[in-house]
């Protein structure tokens, strides 16, 4: 994650989301991919749904496929489940029919799980 992250907090300094970047980055740490339970950090950071498209953005601009092993971005792509905005989830839609299709199926049930789990309508 440390390259992806560089990229992101350095895009961030030019934007009002350099605050929330850090805050995003330094909760990153708590997080473990293989423990749900600590998926809840990321709950709050994705209150503010415009920091959460900016990041979205970002990420569609510098990975234009998701990669084929996503260690980097798996946290990122917890964190975009947890949004309540429907072009977020479509980041998500997007990224999952890309692993179903490329029959990455383990990474397209990490993130309907996650989804399904962070859903809060």
């Amino acid at each position: 994650m440390r390259q992806l992250s560089e990229k992101l907090e350095q895009n961030a300094l030019q934007t009002e989301w350099n605050g929330w970047m850090r805050d995003v980055l330094r909760a990153f740490a708590e997080v473990s991919i293989r423990r749900p339970d600590t998926w809840k950090v990321l709950a709050p950071l994705a209150e503010p749904v415009a920091a959460v498209r900016w990041l979205v953005g970002q990420i569609r601009r510098g990975n234009t496929r998701p990669p084929e092993q996503p260690h980097e971005e798996t946290k990122l792509y917890l964190l975009a489940a947890f949004c309540s905005d429907n072009r977020v989830f479509g980041y998500h839609i997007d990224t999952y029919l890309h692993y179903y299709r490329t029959r990455n199926r383990l990474w397209g049930i990490v993130l309907c799980q996650n989804r399904s789990d962070g859903e809060r309508r």
